[in-house]
This record gives structure tokens, C-alpha cells and sequence, in this order.
């Protein structure tokens, strides 16, 4: 069920937001910006780098940065700390967000920043069933 959750969800077309004229670099243009169309909670930090190893295989034309299609919000993340994964996707937003709740719930203004360009997909993965007895 997961696979297929992330097929239909990077099959999605892609978020496209307007911004005002005033808040653009010409007055008389509206500035298109890329959004948040999609946050996959899942329930452990395997689970999320288990979707991201997915989304390499799906799209190997992508190299190994997926960042603008896809960014992973874990805590104890390998590489990155959780505010640099909190202002990534401010900054350049991904197509889809997989992430932890406690991550991506931390009350912090800059994780409330990251909703504010999310359209209208949530999806909530489930554990599988050897993993939920441990949760």
C-alpha cells in the first residue's frame, strides 16, 4: 500500500502558488512559486528513508538529489539537523514531504512556515504490522 500511495502522489501534478505583484521582483509581473502538494506522515524514520529509497528507483533521472521533488523530515536525521530540514523546504518546496510527526509537528514558527504552502493531499502511512507492536 505505500508504494502505491507514493506512485499516485508523484504522479500528481505539480503545485504552482501566485504571488502577489507587490511581494515580486517586477511590480507588474505575479511570480509563479513551486508548492507542497503532498505530506506522507509516516510512523518511524525507516519508513520514511524506505520511501525515499522508492523515489530514487522511480526517478534514477534524478541523481542523487531529490530535494525539489522530495525531502525527508526525520528527527536524528544522518546528514542534516532538524531546523536546516525545516528551512529547505521554506525555500525551495518540494512536490512531497515525507516526514516524522515529531518532526514535523515541532512547534517551532519556521515548521508552521511549511504549511502555509500545502495545498489539499495528506496521506498517513501505517506501520506494518511487525513494526506496530513497537510504536
Amino acid at each position: 500500500m505505500s508504494f502505491a500511495l507514493l506512485l499516485a502522489l508523484l504522479a500528481k501534478a505539480r503545485v504552482l502558488f501566485s504571488q502577489p505583484a507587490s511581494l515580486s521582483s517586477s511590480s507588474e509581473e505575479r511570480q509563479q512559486q513551486h508548492g507542497i502538494a503532498s505530506i506522507i506522515i509516516v510512523p518511524s524514520n525507516e519508513l520514511a528513508f524506505q520511501y525515499y529509497s522508492w523515489a530514487r528507483a522511480l526517478l534514477p533521472q534524478a541523481g542523487d538529489e531529490l530535494h525539489p521533488i522530495m525531502r525527508v523530515l526525520v528527527r536524528a536525521h544522518p546528514t542534516s539537523s532538524a531546523q536546516d530540514q525545516l528551512d529547505l523546504p521554506r525555500k525551495t518546496p518540494p512536490h512531497l514531504i515525507v516526514a516524522t510527526p515529531t518532526l514535523l509537528l515541532n512547534p517551532t514558527p519556521r515548521a508552521c512556515a511549511i504549511s502555509t504552502r500545502l495545498r489539499d493531499h495528506h496521506a498517513l502511512a501505517r506501520a506494518p504490522r511487525a513494526c506496530a507492536s513497537q510504536l
